[in-house]
């Protein structure tokens, strides 16, 4: 009875794997206006569009001799403006 106490015990200290994904997206426009302009004349400016997003992912987990091990992973959402890396930082 007592070693199997002692082993639920160690069971329950140990952390099963666990992921999880999460992330941001933001986007922002932005114009001018020109009013100095005479009525019927157009400005020739466009919108400006910038945007970014990450996704994140994370992963949790302890090994059997009690060791513990964390993994971070940032994925670049606008890869067009990331140059091709789309990784951009783990751990």
């Amino acid at each position: 009875m007592l070693v199997a106490g002692g082993a639920m015990a160690q069971d329950k200290k140990m952390m099963k794997p666990s992921i999880s994904v999460n992330g941001y997206s933001e986007a922002i426009v932005g114009g001018i206006l020109d009013e100095s302009l005479d009525v019927g004349e157009s400005s020739t400016s466009a919108p400006d569009v910038r945007s970014d997003a990450e996704i994140y992912f994370n992963g949790r987990a302890t090994l059997d001799s009690g060791m513990k091990v964390h993994a971070h992973i940032q994925l670049e959402g606008m890869e067009h403006h990331s140059g091709g890396d789309t990784v951009d930082e783990y751990f």
